[in-house]
């Protein structure tokens, strides 16, 4: 995140105001950075899942140990 330029309005006492496009800006990243979070524990949640599952069973099968693994590495990518 960037600064963001804070100042005194002085039609208002006791009020920081920031410009418009900067709070645009912030709330564009903040929204950006909450919809990873959202997929990140979507993702913790469905591994999760599977691996209930798998410990639920005597045997796991090479199938399932493909899957998780599938899965953990596309949780372990950093999307942009």
């Amino acid at each position: 995140m960037s600064d963001v330029q804070r100042f005194w309005c002085h039609e208002a006492s006791n009020i920081r105001c920031v410009r418009e496009a900067d709070f645009d800006r912030v709330t564009a990243e903040n929204q950006a950075l909450q919809q990873r979070l959202t997929t990140a524990d979507q993702r913790i949640d469905e591994l999760l899942v599977m691996l209930r599952q798998a410990w639920g069973t005597d045997h796991i099968s090479a199938e399932d140990c493909r899957r998780i693994e599938d899965a953990i590495n596309q949780t372990t990518e950093i999307p942009q």
